[in-house]
């Protein structure tokens, strides 16, 4: 007797044991995909540290993803356009006026398929991510600040489209991918691990970012070009960068969705980070101002109303990117061209796009000067005033 119950402690100790490394097991499986890559080019992402494991281990067990087990694909079939959205004003705040179109996605055995018509945008699209106001990166956890921001899912290098599959990732007006993310391609873990938890919740958050190589010039509420300025425009702290965590993460300057841009350079390469672009260097007519107004002739000389307002081809205008590519090539950030939430959430946005007025012509109404710049005319006028009596005094004493 006294063997039997020395003996059943033993056993009590060595089932705890074998329970703690189970579960240390499922935990590290449920794991795995967090340690992985995650951007479309450059260095291997920070870790967020063991809290941030812990807790994406979790969620993935609470939704029941933590094994690879075969389950019904999840498929959605959602509006895609460059309306601004009513969730997260960061995702998306000047987007394309001429995007609208619809985006078919499937999710199966944790791969994607996705197909992204973006109607009759003007421009080439250029790479697509995923972004959740709640997955991916967030500013908790001691994430590096500099990684705060970036796209959690994206497969920009293998982007296809069903008119010339060779020419991926700048092609048409579509993007499209198959059984993505393909077999020891990068970061395949990772990637699967963040499909599998947006399918068991079935879209959630989710938002499909949608970038292009082109874009518009920045108006006022008068509908007039805004000369650019780096201390006032760059990405620190302005609302519609809400998405990008307002601004406070690493931006890198010259891949930056927001740049100064002379009204006739149609380079796409300008204000980018991309290392090669060809043959898709350059847009082929002048771009417009984000109401739809052309401020150069076809010769890419200003239009008289320009001239009026003063405008001209040596300044620079503040311009909005379609082409956000993070902190550095294809990262991507949330300033793109298009986007939709994969649950259809807030998509009838895209009913009402392009917005009303869009294209018509500009009001005539030149803008008022600046405070420094009137200060500055009434300096010279008061100065041409003196300079006058004292030449009618000359006058007068000879």
């Amino acid at each position: 007797m006294g063997s039997i119950h020395r003996s059943q402690p033993c056993r009590s100790a060595r089932i705890r044991w074998l329970l703690l490394a189970l579960s240390g097991w499922i935990l590290l499986v449920a794991a795995l995909p967090a340690f992985a890559g995650q951007n479309c080019a450059g260095p291997k992402p920070v870790s967020s540290g063991f809290p941030g494991w812990f807790d994406r281990a979790i969620a993935r067990a609470v939704n029941g993803v933590m094994f690879e087990e075969a389950k019904a694909a999840g498929s959605w079939t959602f509006p895609i356009c460059g309306a601004p959205n009513d969730v997260e004003s960061g995702y998306v705040p000047h987007g394309d006026p001429l995007s609208n179109g619809t985006a078919v996605m499937e999710i199966n055995n944790n791969q994607l398929n996705i197909s992204i018509d973006l109607g009759s945008q003007r421009y080439y699209a250029h790479h697509a991510h995923l972004y959740s106001t709640t997955s991916g990166y967030r500013n908790e956890f001691g994430v590096d600040v500099a990684a705060i921001g970036q796209s959690t899912v994206c497969w920009a290098t293998s982007n296809r489209t069903p008119n010339d599959p060779s020419t991926g990732s700048f092609n048409e007006k579509s993007l499209s991918v198959m059984d993505w993310p393909y077999p020891g391609g990068y970061a395949e873990n990772w990637y699967k691990g963040y499909l599998s938890d947006i399918d068991a919740i079935g879209g959630g958050d989710w938002f499909v970012m949608v970038h292009m190589l082109g874009g518009h010039f920045a108006v006022d509420d008068q509908g007039h070009l805004i000369e650019w300025s780096p201390i006032l425009h760059e990405v620190t702290g302005d609302e519609d960068v809400a998405g990008n965590f307002h601004g406070q993460n690493d931006v890198e300057i010259s891949c930056n969705a927001r740049h100064g841009r002379q009204l006739n350079n149609r380079n796409v390469r300008f204000g980018s980070c991309i290392a090669n672009l060809a043959p898709f260097n350059r847009v082929e007519d002048y771009f417009l101002d984000q109401n739809g107004v052309a401020w150069l002739d076809s010769e890419g000389q200003p239009t008289p109303l320009a001239v009026d307002h003063g405008y001209d081809l040596l300044t620079n205008y503040l311009f909005y990117s379609f082409a956000d590519e993070g902190r550095s090539e294809q990262y991507g950030g949330p300033e793109g061209g298009a986007g939709g939430f994969i649950n259809g959430h807030n998509g009838e946005r895209c009913a009402n796009w392009p917005p009303a007025g869009w294209g018509d012509p500009h009001p005539h109404t030149v803008p008022e000067p600046s405070k420094e710049i009137a200060g500055l005319a009434v300096l010279v006028s008061l100065a041409f005033l003196r300079r006058s009596i004292r030449s009618s005094r000359a006058l007068a004493r000879s």
